[in-house]
C-alpha cells in the first residue's frame, strides 16, 4: 500500500499539543476537521477541538465520514468545505 501526505505528519504521545502551533505556522484560523461522529464523541477528539477553540481558532467540523466512503460522501464533504474556502480567501 502507499501513503502520501502534503505536509508534516506528527504522531505519538503529546503530538496533539502541537496542533495549534502548526495552525499558527500555516496561518490557518478556521481549520476544517474531517471525521465521523464516533471519533468526535471520543475524549481525545473532544479535547483536541477544545484546545483548538481555546487557542483562538474556529474549527469547522465535517463529521459525516464513513468507512470506505461512496462518491456521494466525498461530494458532500466538498460542498461543506467550498463556502469555507471562499470565505477565507476574501477575509
Amino acid at each position: 500500500w502507499q501513503f502520501a501526505t502534503a505536509g508534516n505528519l506528527k504522531f505519538g504521545r503529546g503530538s496533539s499539543k502541537l496542533t495549534t502551533v502548526e495552525l499558527q505556522k500555516l496561518n490557518v484560523f478556521r481549520p476544517l476537521i474531517v471525521t465521523d461522529t464516533t471519533v468526535i464523541a471520543l475524549q481525545p477528539a473532544s479535547k483536541l477541538i477544545a484546545d483548538i477553540r481555546n487557542s483562538g481558532f474556529s474549527p469547522q467540523i465535517f463529521d459525516a465520514c464513513v468507512p470506505e466512503p461512496a462518491i456521494h460522501t466525498a461530494k458532500t464533504s466538498n460542498e461543506f468545505a467550498r463556502p469555507l474556502l471562499k470565505k477565507d480567501l476574501y477575509e
